[in-house]
């Protein structure tokens, strides 16, 4: 079963979820809270959550920046429906990362 819950900023979508959250799709530039923030925000709270990132900015343009980091799950826009479905199937079949000191 899947959910989709859509709000204007992190902020509001993190004081809202509740329960288990599989994957994260999030777009790395919104209002007031970017992606990686929501993604570390959420992890916090939900160790095994995994997280797809998508925008319309490069990936190499964005890990430049240092909004996410260049081993995270990306993909550009636009994208297809069967290319999203297919990404999402690998991200939901990798193993979370240890948090570091664990």
């Amino acid at each position: 079963m899947s959910r989709s819950v859509g709000w204007s900023g992190g902020d509001r979508c993190c004081e809202a979820l509740f329960g288990e959250i599989h994957l994260l799709l999030t777009d790395v530039v919104m209002p007031g809270m970017n992606g990686k923030e929501l993604s570390e925000r959420l992890i916090a709270t939900r160790p095994g959550l995994k997280v797809l990132f998508v925008s319309g900015y490069t990936g190499n343009v964005i890990a430049r920046g240092g909004v996410i980091d260049h081993d995270i799950a990306y993909m550009g826009k636009p994208f297809s429906p069967d290319g999203l479905a297919a990404k999402v199937r690998k991200v939901l079949a990798t193993r979370v990362k240890p948090a570091a000191g664990a």
